[in-house]
């Protein structure tokens, strides 16, 4: 793939689940793809059925899931972008969710930000995936890394 290249999501849900499923239970951290994303990101919660499922997708351990940070991908307002939520360190990483050049650096999360991506119901939910217990309602911390995108001109394409 070039540079400059927009990815579809299931692309990048394949990539970094094949990269998941070679790591499994030796990576550092968890897995949740786009669509595990979007159903633990909704006010109501998950149920049963589709918690079930999102432990197959993502060829979760049976019994015992150890506490390790969770790395999502998520996409909101046409842009990916990736957070980690660390319920052990009680703090949720937040990396390229602005892209604008005034926006680049790291700083504490706004609360209408992190409210309007639903970071807030994804904390909320995610701990039941994995079925922990005792995780805190909210993070003590939200911090976003965000850098200036290097956007892709069309009509610089040249084709033919």
């Amino acid at each position: 793939m070039e540079p400059k290249t927009y990815i579809d999501g299931s692309m990048i849900d394949i990539n970094l689940k094949m990269y998941w499923m070679k790591e499994g239970n030796n990576a550092h951290m968890w897995f949740l793809h786009l669509e595990g994303a979007r159903t633990l990101s909704t006010p109501q919660g998950p149920i049963d059925g589709e918690l079930r499922y999102l432990r197959q997708q993502l060829c979760l351990p049976k019994g015992h899931i150890d506490l390790r940070p969770v790395a999502v991908i998520l996409f909101f307002v046409n842009h990916y972008f990736v957070a980690v939520l660390d319920y052990a360190g009680d703090a949720v990483y937040v990396y390229g969710r602005h892209i604008a050049e005034e926006l680049a650096g790291v700083h504490i999360v706004k609360e209408e930000d992190w409210l309007g991506w639903r970071g807030n119901l994804l904390w909320l939910h995610l701990p039941k995936l994995f079925q922990w217990e005792r995780c805190s309602p909210e993070p003590g911390v939200v911090i976003s890394v965000n850098w200036p995108e290097v956007s892709f001109q069309w009509e610089h394409l040249a084709i033919g």
